[in-house]
C-alpha cells in the first residue's frame, strides 16, 4: 500500500512504540501513586510532539514538491533548464568523477539558469548597498538542494570563460555550450563546417589542458592577451 505523504517517518513510529512500552512498564505502575501521573503525562506530551513534528516536516516536504513542480513548469515555459533537468544532469553518473566536458556542459546549463534570476543589489534609503537578491545561491538552495553551490559556481565560471574566448556572449550564451563541445549533438546544414572547426579547436584545447584548473588558467591567459580580462 502506498504510504500517505503526511504519515510520519518510521523512526518516529519506533520512538512512539518505545515510549508506549515505557508507559506500560511495571516501573510506571509501581510509581503511579507517587508522581506517576505526571510522568505519564510527560510521556504523552513527548509522543504528541513527535507526531506534530513529523506532520510539520511532511507538510514542508509536500510544499517543497509543489513549488518544485511549479518552478519546473515556469523554467520549461521560458525554454530554460528546469530544476529536475539540472539535478538529473548533476547526478547522472553517481560515484564517478565528472569529466571536463560534463563540467562545462553543467556550467552552460547554470549560465542559462542564472540569466533568469535576480541578483541585483539591495539598497537602503540612503542608496547604500546592504545586500543582494538571492540569485543562483538561493535558487539552488530552494529547488536543487543536492547541488553544491561552490562547485556550481566553478563550473559556471569555466563555461563562461570558454564561451567568452569563443566570443559567444549574452544571456543565452550557455545554450551554445553543447554545440562547441566535441561530444555535442550532430549538426547538419550550411553551418556544419564552421561548427566542426570550432569543435576541433575546443577539442584540441581540452586535450592539452584536461583538468579544470589547467583549462581555467589557459583561458584566463588567452583572454588577457586579447584584452578581454584585466
Amino acid at each position: 500500500m502506498r504510504r500517505c505523504p503526511f504519515s510520519p517517518p518510521r523512526h518516529h513510529a519506533a520512538a512512539r512504540a518505545a515510549a508506549r512500552a515505557l508507559a506500560e512498564s511495571s516501573f510506571l505502575h509501581e510509581h503511579y501513586a507517587s508522581g506517576g501521573l505526571a510522568l505519564a503525562a510527560d510521556v504523552s506530551w513527548f509522543l504528541a510532539r513527535l507526531v506534530i513534528r513529523a506532520g510539520l516536516h511532511a507538510i514542508q516536504r509536500h510544499i517543497d514538491r509543489v513549488n518544485r513542480r511549479q518552478m519546473d513548469r515556469e523554467m520549461a515555459g521560458k525554454g530554460l533548464p528546469s530544476p529536475s533537468e539540472l539535478e538529473a544532469a548533476w547526478t547522472r553518473h553517481p560515484g564517478r568523477k565528472r569529466t571536463l566536458t560534463e563540467a562545462l556542459r553543467l556550467g552552460g546549463l547554470l549560465l542559462l539558469v542564472t540569466s533568469a534570476l535576480d541578483s541585483s543589489p539591495i539598497l537602503n534609503d540612503q542608496g547604500r548597498m546592504v545586500g543582494r537578491r538571492g540569485g543562483l545561491k538561493a535558487w539552488l538552495a530552494e529547488y536543487c538542494p543536492s547541488i553544491n553551490y561552490t562547485t556550481a559556481c566553478r563550473y559556471r565560471k569555466l563555461a563562461s570563460l570558454l564561451l567568452q574566448l569563443l566570443e559567444i556572449e549574452g544571456d543565452n550564451a550557455g545554450a551554445a555550450i553543447d554545440f562547441v563541445l566535441p561530444d555535442g549533438p550532430r549538426v547538419r546544414g550550411p553551418d556544419a563546417p564552421e561548427i566542426r572547426r570550432t569543435r576541433d579547436y575546443v577539442s584540441a584545447l581540452l586535450d592539452f589542458h584536461p583538468s579544470q584548473r589547467g583549462l581555467r588558467g589557459v583561458l584566463r591567459n588567452e583572454l588577457r592577451k586579447a584584452g578581454k580580462m584585466a
